[in-house]
């Protein structure tokens, strides 16, 4: 199983930089772009884009479905498991 996808980050101009994403094989490209557009907004680096994407993958037991709820019932749901 390949946890790992190398991909473009945006806005890098003529040289685009490449880096390896955690988890990145798992979500579509259209995730990596809002991620990134994400983590940019925050003035974060792009080693955040892989912390996020781990946190992620726990909350959501790997499927990195938003609509998913914490499976020990506190009622959580989504990609960080928001409380109600």
């Amino acid at each position: 199983m390949q946890f790992m996808r190398e991909v473009e980050t945006i806005g890098s101009g003529r040289y685009p930089l490449r880096v390896q994403l955690a988890w990145g094989a798992h979500v579509s490209d259209a995730f990596v772009d809002r991620l990134f557009e994400l983590v940019a907004r925050f003035g974060w680096g792009l080693d955040h884009a892989g912390y996020l994407m781990a946190c992620m993958a726990f909350e959501t037991g790997r499927s990195f479905d938003p609509a998913q709820r914490n499976m020990a019932g506190s009622g959580a749901t989504g990609l960080i498991q928001f409380m109600p």
